[in-house]
């Protein structure tokens, strides 16, 4: 057992954060960056784990726990330090040396309450046990985990100076080939090789989009969030006045991230492109933890890598950072929730700690939550009252969801004045909205397809196949776990949980409000899958029993040996039926991993020649409307450098995503220029690469590709009267 005593464990992290401070304040470069990520996004979490005497977790879960704890430190002593600072006469509170001082006296406190609070060996790595797990095993799949993030910048690089796209098109199938590998030898590999291998393969995917290209790709509200975060990492101090918006009352987002900047000192652009996706790839790993408890390893290890394969994670990094910040701490929620091994008390704390993270880091999903705990508290409390005993521990409480009720309002609605009035009158769009409740135009583009309307191509029809086929096997394992929640080791607390987020998805298509409207399908679906993916290893299962029968498939003796090697634990099964694995279970879920995959890097549009996906391509649609070409900003920084007062910059609708880098306060984007077809007498017109290349237009906001490019031709008439007085080759300004 690697352990020390409690006074030599304390020391040692006090003499590490004088290293790490010195390191800092001397700025020595890569050092910088290297150790003060992975002291500040580990230690101060280990700490509070110390505190709470739960130094003896699993190290896999220790480790996620670390995490989730420090980047929640990270956030509410920030604001601490932004909020107090300036009282005494620091206007830039969030700069390097402040924050280091503040961070420092914070750490040492913890540390001061750790040694006085406990006292014996603190047990950092049980080297017994992983000895005699790795022992005699199997290594070499361990060792290949590591191999997929090298292969992913490898293959963005290639695709970036060359445009050969071979390896990003290979390794969705080979990480199901990896998949494949592991489920047969599940019996002889180590256990800790499902963690490395879903964290490795989460890092791989999650780094493709950030790593496209010399400049960030942002859409959406990730525009906006760039926007912000260089208002405040430029004042180094966290404002609402700066942009009076609800994006600005994230702090996991604009306060977290200049907390980044200043301690690493890397650019602003690399703490998108790297910081928030290493922190958002654990989120897999708290879908495992919570997963395995009721499926075992091997499926928990399957549904991670279908929540990987999912369109919302590949492409987090274009929507939005509070998206996945906000899904983390809300992983994390559930993960504790729903874990045995932490005793009440400290399981309450750690479930407030990441329910109030979740709602400074993101209002959609706190709302969602709030509603979730809400209804799970309602229902549980009604069978509470038939069966007096069955819910003595439960930690949803009233004074849970009241908690969570008032700090939503008070920090959406009196301290920041952001976005509580507009849940008002989200409810009372929703409710009008039920007009339309047969009319699929008023849902939107997404809701549209999902009724087959309006498909494009081939492609677009097996890519709504493969949804519905997904939906289909997670409504029958969610049936099948109401049937059998007596049996099973899921329980009452999340078949209720796993039946509300059904009803979410069941409203959030019946309402068109809330499909079209700020919510959205596929915010509500990721949300949800963090319970509902397990359902879909049962629904597989439900298949494979209605399919196979006793007489047929199960007698092949070859199939049988399969199964033995799959049910690698007898000891652990417990006679319960979701830890016998099966072949055809297990078949069912790779050929749904596999088509999700396919789907949601653009590979079905590549077979029929629709060179859709950014991943894959350096044309069609997703390049056209997100890549960042140099033109483009040499352009803006041009106009920029030119232009001393705020002046008006007209174009098409994506104009704002391709100068987001460089956008300031003085620069005004209007991207309904086009689109009211109507010429200007003041500002300038900006074609960006695709007006100038191909001479296409996009008035709007895609919705059919054929009928979004129009011509630029077509506008000839907006030009007249004014001169080209900038030409790169690939942008031009008008006056």
């Amino acid at each position: 057992m690697l352990g020390l005593k409690s006074k030599e464990w304390f020391t040692f992290l006090v003499i590490t954060l004088f290293l790490v401070d010195i390191v800092i304040l001397l700025d020595i470069p890569f050092l910088r960056s290297v150790f003060a990520f992975l002291y500040f996004t580990t230690i101060p979490g280990l700490l509070i784990l110390y505190i709470l005497r739960l130094n003896k977790l699993d190290i896999v879960k220790k480790f996620v726990l670390s995490i989730g704890l420090s980047i929640s430190f990270l956030i509410f002593a920030g604001l601490l330090i932004n909020t107090l600072l300036p009282s005494f006469g620091i206007p830039k509170p969030l700069s390097a040396l402040p924050l280091l001082i503040s961070f420092n006296v914070i750490l040492i406190i913890l540390c001061f309450i750790g040694y006085k609070k406990y006292e014996g060996s603190f047990h950092f790595l049980d080297i017994s046990t992983i000895k005699s797990n790795i022992g005699g095993s199997f290594i070499s799949p361990l060792l290949f985990a590591f191999l997929f993030p090298f292969l992913a910048i490898f293959g963005v690089y290639l695709m970036n100076t060359t445009e050969n796209n071979i390896i990003l098109l290979v390794l969705p199938f080979l990480t199901v080939i990896y998949a494949a590998f592991i489920t047969y030898f599940n019996k002889k590999i180590p256990k800790i090789t499902y963690s490395i291998a879903i964290l490795a393969i989460a890092i791989s995917f999650i780094l493709i989009i950030p790593l496209r290209g010399e400049y960030l790709i942002l859409g959406g509200d990730g525009n906006l969030e760039y926007y912000i975060f260089r208002l405040i990492s430029t004042n180094m101090h966290w404002d609402m006045d700066y942009y009076r918006n609800s994006v600005n009352a994230c702090l996991g987002g604009g306060l977290l991230h200049t907390i980044y900047f200043s301690l690493l000192n890397i650019s602003r652009e690399w703490i998108f492109k790297l910081i928030y996706p290493l922190i958002f790839s654990i989120t897999p790993l708290c879908l495992f933890i919570l997963s395995k408890k009721y499926i075992g390893r091997l499926y928990a290890f399957l549904v991670s890598l279908f929540f990987i394969s999912q369109y919302s994670f590949i492409y987090i990094g274009i929507g939005s950072i509070r998206i996945a910040i906000g899904l983390f701490f809300f992983a994390l929620a559930m993960m504790v929730f729903f874990d045995d091994e932490i005793n009440q008390t400290n399981k309450r704390t750690l479930f407030l700690i990441f329910t109030l993270s979740l709602i400074v880091s993101y209002y959609t999903f706190s709302y969602m939550f709030f509603f979730l705990i809400l209804f799970s508290w309602l229902v549980l409390s009604l069978i509470g009252t038939i069966k007096p005993n069955e819910f003595e521990k439960n930690i949803i409480t009233l004074t849970t969801v009241m908690l969570s009720a008032v700090v939503i309002f008070f920090w959406y609605s009196q301290i920041t004045e952001s976005h509580f009035n507009t849940l008002i009158s989200f409810f009372e769009n929703s409710i009008k909205s039920v007009a339309n409740l047969f009319i699929i135009e008023s849902r939107g583009e997404i809701a549209e397809k999902t009724f087959a309307r309006g498909l494009e191509g081939e492609a677009e029809i097996i890519n709504l196949i493969v949804y519905y086929i997904t939906l289909i096997l997670i409504g029958i394992g969610s049936v099948d776990l109401v049937i059998r929640c007596k049996k099973s080791k899921f329980g009452i607390e999340y078949t209720t949980m796993v039946m509300i987020c059904l009803i979410f998805l069941l409203l959030t298509v019946a309402i068109p409000y809330l499909t079209s409207g700020s919510v959205g399908l596929l915010r509500v679906y990721f949300f949800t899958t963090i319970l509902l993916a397990q359902m879909l290893s049962l629904g597989a299962d439900v298949v494979r029993k209605i399919t196979a029968s006793k007489e047929g498939i199960y007698n092949i003796k070859r199939l049988k040996s399969i199964n033995s090697r799959l049910n690698s634990d007898r000891k652990n099964i417990k006679n319960d039926y979701l830890f016998n694995y099966h072949w055809l279970t297990v078949l069912i879920l790779l050929v749904v991993i596999t088509s999700q995959f396919m789907v949601n890097t653009g590979i079905t549009y590549q077979m029929f020649g629709d060179h859709r996906s950014i991943i894959l391509n350096s044309e069609g649609l997703q390049y056209n409307i997100w890549y960042i070409h140099p033109q483009e900003i040499t352009a803006g920084k041009w106009l920029i450098k030119n232009n001393e007062e705020k002046f008006k910059l007209c174009g098409d609708y994506y104009l704002w995503t391709h100068l987001s880098p460089i956008k300031e306060e003085k620069l005004e984007i209007l991207g309904t220029f086009f689109l009211s077809n109507k010429p200007i007498s003041q500002g300038y017109i900006f074609l960006r690469y695709q007006n100038v290349v191909k001479g296409e237009i996009v008035p709007f906001l895609v919705r059919k590709i054929k009928e979004d490019y129009v011509p630029l031709a077509n506008y000839s008439h907006l030009f007249i009267g004014k001169s080209k007085i900038y030409d790169n080759g690939g942008s031009e300004v008008w006056r």
